[in-house]
Parts: C-alpha cells; sequence; structure tokens
C-alpha cells in the first residue's frame, strides 16, 4: 500500500515550495551581489548562512507537507470504515466525527464539530 517515497507531498505542492525556495536563495545572492565587493569576507558568509537556513526551512516545508498528506490519507481511511470513529483533544473538543459516527448518532460532521466548539 505505501511506496518507499509515501512521505514526499504532491508533485505539484513540491515544485511550488522549491520554486519559492530557490527564489529566495537568487534574491540573497543577488542582493549581495549589488551592495557587497566579490570577496570573502563576514557578509559572504551570513549569505551563505542565509542560504543554509532558507535550505533548511525548504525541508521542514517539504516535510511538513509531506506529513499533512499522510494524515489526510488516514483519515480517509477512518471514513471508509463503518465503526464509529471520533476524536476528542484535551479539552474534550471534537477534532475528528466519521461516517459511522455520523449513522451511530445521527449527527453530521459539521454539527458534531461544531456543537463541541460551542459547548467550551
Amino acid at each position: 500500500m505505501w511506496s518507499s517515497f509515501y512521505w514526499l507531498p504532491s508533485i505539484s505542492v513540491a515544485r511550488n515550495v522549491l520554486i519559492v525556495a530557490l527564489g529566495c536563495m537568487a534574491l540573497t545572492l543577488l542582493s549581495y551581489a549589488l551592495t557587497h565587493e566579490p570577496e570573502i569576507d563576514e557578509a559572504a558568509g551570513r549569505c551563505l548562512v542565509s542560504i543554509g537556513r532558507n535550505r533548511a526551512t525548504t525541508f521542514l516545508a517539504l516535510k511538513n507537507q509531506s506529513a499533512n498528506v499522510v494524515l489526510s490519507e488516514q483519515a480517509r481511511l477512518l471514513d471508509l470504515t463503518h465503526d464509529t470513529v471520533f476524536v476528542r483533544d484535551m479539552n474534550d473538543v471534537i477534532t475528528y466525527w466519521n461516517s459511522g459516527a455520523e449513522q451511530l448518532y445521527g449527527w453530521s460532521r459539521y454539527d458534531a464539530i461544531a456543537g463541541s466548539l460551542v459547548n467550551c
């Protein structure tokens, strides 16, 4: 069921994140080139650190997107079951309500989640 690359976000999302990251890196390099002499100094070090942080942020954004994809797939699988499944957070607020819970309790997903928010 899961491929070895199940953690990768969709291609279009990953492409958009990478395009933005490359644009940020290009702007960083352009800014350095326009405002500094082409020599190795403290400013060049800051530029490289900035690019490194950009790469780390891009990696974290892609990992976050992939986690969202996995969670969405798992939630979709929960909707396929006929069992009653609902999730409450630490404050007893309903955060998930599947079709089995709708059938058993007679409340729609929207009503169950909105109702638990009103009663907080």
